[in-house]
Protein backbone atom coordinates (compact mmCIF):
# COMPACT_ATOMS: atom_id res chain seq x y z
CA UNK A 1 0.00 0.00 0.00
CA UNK A 2 1.37 3.36 -0.91
CA UNK A 3 1.77 5.59 2.04
CA UNK A 4 0.47 8.59 3.08
CA UNK A 5 -2.51 7.96 0.69
CA UNK A 6 -6.13 7.36 1.33
CA UNK A 7 -6.96 3.25 1.05
CA UNK A 8 -10.30 4.74 -0.70
CA UNK A 9 -8.62 6.19 -3.88
CA UNK A 10 -5.07 4.32 -3.62
CA UNK A 11 -4.65 1.00 -5.93
CA UNK A 12 -1.96 -0.43 -4.91
CA UNK A 13 -1.76 -3.54 -7.47
CA UNK A 14 -3.27 -1.71 -10.53
CA UNK A 15 -5.85 -3.69 -11.22
CA UNK A 16 -8.36 -1.10 -11.35
CA UNK A 17 -9.86 -1.63 -7.93
CA UNK A 18 -8.77 0.36 -4.78
CA UNK A 19 -7.83 -1.39 -1.49
CA UNK A 20 -10.75 -0.50 0.25
CA UNK A 21 -12.72 -2.20 -2.63
CA UNK A 22 -10.70 -5.13 -2.12
CA UNK A 23 -10.24 -6.01 1.41
CA UNK A 24 -13.82 -4.04 2.45
CA UNK A 25 -15.96 -5.82 -0.71
CA UNK A 26 -13.98 -8.36 -2.35
CA UNK A 27 -11.92 -9.48 -0.04
CA UNK A 28 -8.89 -10.18 -2.10
CA UNK A 29 -5.29 -9.00 -1.39
CA UNK A 30 -4.28 -5.15 -2.39
CA UNK A 31 -0.46 -6.18 -2.63
CA UNK A 32 -1.46 -9.27 -5.08
CA UNK A 33 -2.65 -8.32 -8.59
CA UNK A 34 -6.44 -9.62 -9.74
CA UNK A 35 -7.79 -9.62 -12.77
CA UNK A 36 -11.59 -9.01 -13.29
CA UNK A 37 -13.83 -10.56 -15.38
CA UNK A 38 -17.32 -9.48 -16.38
CA UNK A 39 -19.39 -12.48 -16.93
CA UNK A 40 -23.34 -12.02 -18.31
CA UNK A 41 -25.46 -15.23 -17.81
CA UNK A 42 -27.94 -16.74 -15.04
CA UNK A 43 -28.42 -18.19 -11.51
CA UNK A 44 -30.91 -20.87 -11.36
CA UNK A 45 -32.26 -22.32 -7.66
CA UNK A 46 -34.64 -25.51 -7.99
CA UNK A 47 -36.75 -27.12 -4.68
CA UNK A 48 -38.92 -29.85 -5.23
CA UNK A 49 -39.35 -29.84 -9.03
CA UNK A 50 -39.75 -25.66 -9.14
CA UNK A 51 -37.00 -23.56 -10.49
CA UNK A 52 -36.67 -20.35 -10.67
CA UNK A 53 -33.76 -18.30 -12.83
CA UNK A 54 -32.70 -14.42 -12.61
CA UNK A 55 -30.40 -12.72 -15.16
CA UNK A 56 -27.31 -11.23 -13.41
CA UNK A 57 -23.67 -10.35 -14.44
CA UNK A 58 -21.18 -11.73 -11.97
CA UNK A 59 -17.69 -10.32 -11.48
CA UNK A 60 -15.02 -12.81 -11.19
CA UNK A 61 -11.12 -11.78 -9.72
CA UNK A 62 -8.65 -14.22 -10.75
CA UNK A 63 -4.88 -13.87 -8.07
CA UNK A 64 -1.51 -15.12 -8.87
CA UNK A 65 -1.42 -16.24 -5.31
CA UNK A 66 -4.48 -18.69 -6.70
CA UNK A 67 -7.34 -17.39 -5.06
CA UNK A 68 -10.17 -16.34 -6.86
CA UNK A 69 -13.83 -14.22 -6.03
CA UNK A 70 -16.76 -14.88 -7.69
CA UNK A 71 -19.99 -12.87 -6.86
CA UNK A 72 -22.62 -10.19 -7.57
CA UNK A 73 -21.21 -6.63 -7.86
CA UNK A 74 -22.88 -5.15 -4.78
CA UNK A 75 -23.35 -7.94 -2.63
CA UNK A 76 -19.96 -8.04 -1.06
CA UNK A 77 -20.53 -6.71 2.03
CA UNK A 78 -21.56 -9.33 4.39
CA UNK A 79 -25.12 -9.08 3.33
CA UNK A 80 -27.22 -11.84 1.37
CA UNK A 81 -25.27 -12.97 -1.65
CA UNK A 82 -21.49 -13.11 0.34
CA UNK A 83 -18.47 -14.02 -2.38
CA UNK A 84 -17.83 -17.06 -2.89
CA UNK A 85 -14.04 -17.63 -2.52
CA UNK A 86 -11.29 -19.84 -2.78
CA UNK A 87 -8.28 -21.14 -4.85
CA UNK A 88 -8.61 -22.08 -8.62
CA UNK A 89 -5.89 -24.30 -10.31
CA UNK A 90 -5.51 -24.81 -14.34
CA UNK A 91 -6.37 -28.25 -15.99
CA UNK A 92 -5.49 -27.87 -19.70
CA UNK A 93 -7.95 -25.62 -21.67
CA UNK A 94 -10.07 -25.33 -17.98
CA UNK A 95 -9.87 -23.76 -14.64
CA UNK A 96 -10.85 -25.94 -11.51
CA UNK A 97 -12.17 -23.67 -8.62
CA UNK A 98 -12.93 -24.65 -5.09
CA UNK A 99 -15.10 -22.98 -2.53
CA UNK A 100 -13.10 -21.95 0.95
CA UNK A 101 -15.59 -20.35 2.62
CA UNK A 102 -18.13 -22.69 3.13
CA UNK A 103 -19.01 -21.37 6.06
CA UNK A 104 -19.84 -17.57 5.06
CA UNK A 105 -22.46 -19.10 2.59
CA UNK A 106 -24.27 -21.71 4.39
CA UNK A 107 -24.40 -19.22 7.57
CA UNK A 108 -25.81 -16.82 4.51
CA UNK A 109 -28.38 -19.60 3.34
CA UNK A 110 -29.43 -20.51 6.72
CA UNK A 111 -30.24 -17.16 7.52
CA UNK A 112 -32.17 -16.42 4.41
CA UNK A 113 -34.46 -19.86 4.45
CA UNK A 114 -34.69 -18.73 8.18
CA UNK A 115 -38.34 -17.23 7.89
CA UNK A 116 -39.76 -19.90 5.68
CA UNK A 117 -38.02 -22.88 7.23
CA UNK A 118 -37.27 -22.18 10.90
CA UNK A 119 -33.91 -23.09 12.41
CA UNK A 120 -32.41 -25.65 9.37
CA UNK A 121 -29.70 -28.32 9.47
CA UNK A 122 -27.63 -27.98 5.82
CA UNK A 123 -26.24 -30.85 4.18
CA UNK A 124 -24.16 -30.68 1.26
CA UNK A 125 -23.94 -33.04 -1.07
CA UNK A 126 -21.84 -31.45 -4.01
CA UNK A 127 -20.22 -28.56 -4.96
CA UNK A 128 -18.30 -27.64 -8.01
CA UNK A 129 -16.96 -24.98 -10.29
CA UNK A 130 -14.88 -24.80 -13.47
CA UNK A 131 -14.28 -22.59 -16.57
CA UNK A 132 -13.61 -23.32 -19.86
CA UNK A 133 -10.74 -21.18 -21.68
CA UNK A 134 -10.54 -20.57 -24.80
CA UNK A 135 -7.60 -18.95 -25.79
CA UNK A 136 -7.89 -18.50 -29.92
CA UNK A 137 -11.71 -16.61 -28.96
CA UNK A 138 -10.36 -15.17 -26.15
CA UNK A 139 -13.41 -16.38 -24.19
CA UNK A 140 -14.18 -17.28 -20.70
CA UNK A 141 -17.41 -19.62 -19.58
CA UNK A 142 -17.81 -20.40 -15.84
CA UNK A 143 -20.43 -22.53 -14.59
CA UNK A 144 -20.99 -23.47 -10.92
CA UNK A 145 -23.47 -25.81 -9.27
CA UNK A 146 -24.21 -27.38 -6.00
CA UNK A 147 -26.88 -29.68 -4.27
CA UNK A 148 -28.12 -29.73 -0.80
CA UNK A 149 -30.49 -31.37 2.07
CA UNK A 150 -32.16 -29.16 4.52
CA UNK A 151 -33.30 -30.50 8.05
CA UNK A 152 -35.81 -27.89 9.14
CA UNK A 153 -37.33 -27.43 12.53
CA UNK A 154 -40.84 -27.16 11.04
CA UNK A 155 -40.78 -30.39 9.08
CA UNK A 156 -39.84 -34.25 9.40
CA UNK A 157 -39.53 -34.17 5.92
CA UNK A 158 -35.93 -33.35 4.17
CA UNK A 159 -36.30 -30.64 1.03
CA UNK A 160 -33.66 -31.23 -1.67
CA UNK A 161 -32.31 -28.26 -2.62
CA UNK A 162 -30.05 -27.20 -5.73
CA UNK A 163 -28.71 -24.00 -7.62
CA UNK A 164 -26.25 -23.55 -10.55
CA UNK A 165 -24.79 -20.09 -12.22
CA UNK A 166 -23.34 -19.83 -15.49
CA UNK A 167 -21.96 -16.74 -16.98
CA UNK A 168 -19.50 -15.91 -20.39
CA UNK A 169 -17.42 -12.95 -21.01
CA UNK A 170 -14.21 -11.94 -22.81
CA UNK A 171 -10.67 -11.76 -21.14
CA UNK A 172 -7.38 -10.54 -22.40
CA UNK A 173 -5.27 -12.90 -20.35
CA UNK A 174 -5.40 -15.22 -17.22
CA UNK A 175 -2.77 -15.11 -14.15
CA UNK A 176 0.15 -17.43 -14.52
CA UNK A 177 0.92 -18.14 -11.12
CA UNK A 178 4.61 -18.51 -9.85
CA UNK A 179 6.36 -21.95 -9.65
CA UNK A 180 7.55 -23.21 -6.25
CA UNK A 181 11.48 -23.76 -5.86
CA UNK A 182 13.65 -25.11 -3.22
CA UNK A 183 15.09 -21.35 -2.54
CA UNK A 184 11.28 -20.54 -1.68
CA UNK A 185 10.26 -19.37 1.89
CA UNK A 186 7.26 -21.55 2.97
CA UNK A 187 4.00 -19.24 1.68
CA UNK A 188 2.48 -18.21 4.50
CA UNK A 189 -1.33 -19.28 4.38
CA UNK A 190 -4.71 -18.09 6.03
CA UNK A 191 -6.43 -19.86 8.08
CA UNK A 192 -10.11 -19.88 6.10
CA UNK A 193 -12.95 -19.17 8.09
CA UNK A 194 -15.31 -21.98 9.23
CA UNK A 195 -17.56 -22.71 11.41
CA UNK A 196 -21.13 -23.76 12.31
CA UNK A 197 -24.04 -23.53 10.02
CA UNK A 198 -26.64 -24.15 12.91
CA UNK A 199 -26.84 -22.16 15.68
CA UNK A 200 -27.35 -24.75 18.59
CA UNK A 201 -24.82 -27.02 17.09
CA UNK A 202 -22.38 -24.16 18.79
CA UNK A 203 -23.09 -26.06 22.04
CA UNK A 204 -22.70 -29.43 20.63
CA UNK A 205 -19.68 -31.79 21.77
CA UNK A 206 -16.92 -32.37 20.05
CA UNK A 207 -15.63 -36.28 19.32
CA UNK A 208 -12.38 -37.15 18.88
CA UNK A 209 -10.65 -40.28 16.74
CA UNK A 210 -7.36 -42.15 16.48
CA UNK A 211 -6.48 -42.88 13.37
CA UNK A 212 -4.54 -45.11 11.55
CA UNK A 213 -4.23 -46.61 7.50
CA UNK A 214 -1.87 -46.54 5.03
CA UNK A 215 -1.30 -43.79 2.32
CA UNK A 216 -0.06 -44.69 -1.32
CA UNK A 217 1.16 -41.61 -3.40
CA UNK A 218 1.78 -42.22 -6.95
CA UNK A 219 4.22 -39.88 -9.00
CA UNK A 220 4.92 -40.29 -12.75
CA UNK A 221 5.63 -44.02 -12.97
CA UNK A 222 6.88 -44.86 -9.33
CA UNK A 223 4.48 -45.64 -6.58
CA UNK A 224 5.08 -45.91 -2.44
CA UNK A 225 3.11 -46.86 0.40
CA UNK A 226 3.26 -46.08 3.72
CA UNK A 227 1.56 -46.85 7.21
CA UNK A 228 0.29 -43.81 8.81
CA UNK A 229 -0.87 -42.63 12.26
CA UNK A 230 -3.04 -39.30 13.73
CA UNK A 231 -5.88 -37.99 15.16
CA UNK A 232 -8.98 -37.26 13.94
CA UNK A 233 -11.86 -34.22 15.88
CA UNK A 234 -15.17 -33.75 14.50
CA UNK A 235 -16.29 -30.60 15.87
CA UNK A 236 -19.71 -29.49 16.83
CA UNK A 237 -19.64 -26.52 14.65
CA UNK A 238 -19.35 -29.10 11.35
CA UNK A 239 -15.33 -28.44 11.70
CA UNK A 240 -12.68 -31.35 11.41
CA UNK A 241 -9.10 -31.36 12.00
CA UNK A 242 -7.53 -34.88 10.82
CA UNK A 243 -4.22 -34.80 11.75
CA UNK A 244 -1.88 -37.70 10.82
CA UNK A 245 2.03 -36.76 11.56
CA UNK A 246 4.67 -33.92 11.32
CA UNK A 247 4.84 -35.86 7.55
CA UNK A 248 1.47 -34.83 6.61
CA UNK A 249 -0.31 -31.53 6.71
CA UNK A 250 -2.91 -31.29 8.44
CA UNK A 251 -6.54 -30.91 6.85
CA UNK A 252 -8.99 -28.58 7.79
CA UNK A 253 -12.91 -28.37 6.72
CA UNK A 254 -16.28 -29.19 7.20
CA UNK A 255 -18.01 -32.57 7.82
CA UNK A 256 -21.04 -33.25 6.61
CA UNK A 257 -23.25 -36.11 7.93
CA UNK A 258 -25.92 -37.63 5.25
CA UNK A 259 -27.04 -40.92 6.84
CA UNK A 260 -24.16 -43.48 7.19
CA UNK A 261 -22.23 -41.45 4.91
CA UNK A 262 -19.99 -38.68 5.74
CA UNK A 263 -18.58 -35.56 2.90
CA UNK A 264 -15.64 -34.63 3.79
CA UNK A 265 -14.92 -31.01 2.13
CA UNK A 266 -11.02 -29.52 3.05
CA UNK A 267 -10.97 -26.02 3.54
CA UNK A 268 -7.40 -25.68 3.19
CA UNK A 269 -6.36 -27.13 -0.18
CA UNK A 270 -3.67 -24.68 -1.53
CA UNK A 271 -1.80 -25.53 1.90
CA UNK A 272 -1.72 -28.95 0.77
CA UNK A 273 -1.05 -28.08 -2.79
CA UNK A 274 2.02 -25.43 -1.42
CA UNK A 275 3.37 -28.38 0.74
CA UNK A 276 3.15 -30.71 -2.59
CA UNK A 277 5.29 -28.09 -4.65
CA UNK A 278 7.91 -27.68 -1.87
CA UNK A 279 8.46 -31.80 -1.88
CA UNK A 280 8.61 -32.08 -5.10
CA UNK A 281 11.13 -29.12 -5.45
CA UNK A 282 13.44 -30.64 -3.15
CA UNK A 283 13.35 -33.90 -5.46
CA UNK A 284 13.71 -33.01 -8.28
CA UNK A 285 16.15 -30.04 -7.80
CA UNK A 286 14.03 -27.32 -10.02
CA UNK A 287 11.11 -25.40 -9.32
CA UNK A 288 7.62 -27.06 -9.67
CA UNK A 289 4.29 -26.13 -10.06
CA UNK A 290 1.60 -28.11 -8.91
CA UNK A 291 -2.27 -28.04 -10.10
CA UNK A 292 -4.99 -30.03 -8.49
CA UNK A 293 -7.83 -31.28 -10.19
CA UNK A 294 -9.88 -33.44 -8.05
CA UNK A 295 -10.62 -34.26 -4.58
CA UNK A 296 -12.89 -36.68 -3.89
CA UNK A 297 -12.97 -36.92 0.57
CA UNK A 298 -15.89 -39.02 2.03
CA UNK A 299 -16.41 -41.55 4.95
CA UNK A 300 -18.89 -44.44 6.32
CA UNK A 301 -19.67 -45.81 9.43
CA UNK A 302 -19.85 -49.19 10.31
CA UNK A 303 -22.54 -49.64 12.72
CA UNK A 304 -21.40 -53.07 14.02
CA UNK A 305 -17.84 -51.59 15.15
CA UNK A 306 -19.05 -47.73 15.56
CA UNK A 307 -15.67 -46.86 13.12
CA UNK A 308 -15.33 -44.65 10.53
CA UNK A 309 -13.81 -45.67 7.45
CA UNK A 310 -12.30 -43.00 5.16
CA UNK A 311 -11.16 -42.50 1.66
CA UNK A 312 -9.43 -39.57 1.00
CA UNK A 313 -8.37 -39.17 -2.55
CA UNK A 314 -6.49 -36.25 -4.47
CA UNK A 315 -5.19 -36.12 -7.54
CA UNK A 316 -2.50 -32.92 -9.20
CA UNK A 317 -0.62 -32.60 -12.06
CA UNK A 318 2.40 -31.06 -11.43
CA UNK A 319 4.80 -29.49 -13.83
CA UNK A 320 8.54 -29.06 -14.23
CA UNK A 321 9.41 -25.46 -14.97
CA UNK A 322 13.29 -25.72 -16.24
CA UNK A 323 12.04 -29.45 -18.63
CA UNK A 324 8.17 -28.22 -18.46
CA UNK A 325 7.80 -32.35 -17.76
CA UNK A 326 4.22 -33.12 -16.86
CA UNK A 327 4.38 -35.63 -14.05
CA UNK A 328 0.64 -36.87 -12.63
CA UNK A 329 0.77 -37.09 -9.07
CA UNK A 330 -2.54 -38.92 -6.66
CA UNK A 331 -2.47 -39.97 -3.25
CA UNK A 332 -4.93 -42.05 -1.63
CA UNK A 333 -5.36 -42.26 2.22
CA UNK A 334 -7.18 -45.49 3.81
CA UNK A 335 -7.94 -44.84 7.15
CA UNK A 336 -9.85 -46.26 10.36
CA UNK A 337 -11.04 -44.08 12.74
CA UNK A 338 -11.93 -45.69 15.76
CA UNK A 339 -13.09 -43.48 19.10
CA UNK A 340 -10.99 -42.17 21.62
CA UNK A 341 -10.31 -43.34 25.21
Amino acid sequence: MQHGISPLIVDSDGDGFTDYQEVRVWGTSPDSRSIPYMLPGSITASSGGISQSIVVTQLLFLSADRSYVIGVPGNGTGEPGVPERGVWFRNRGQLLFYQQNLFDALSDLADALKPQLGTVTIILRSNSRSATVNQRSGVLSVRGQAAFKFLSSRSFVPIGFSTSDRGTGSFSEIPMPEPMSVQNDPVAVSAPRVGAVMPEVLAAPSTAWLVTGARTTRTGKTSETRAISGSLLLNGDQTFDLDLGVAETPMRGMWFQDGTRMLLYPQNLLEQTLALERTLAARTGEPVLADLLQVRDAATSDSRTGFLLLTLDHRHTATLASSGQTLAVSSTWKLTAKPAP
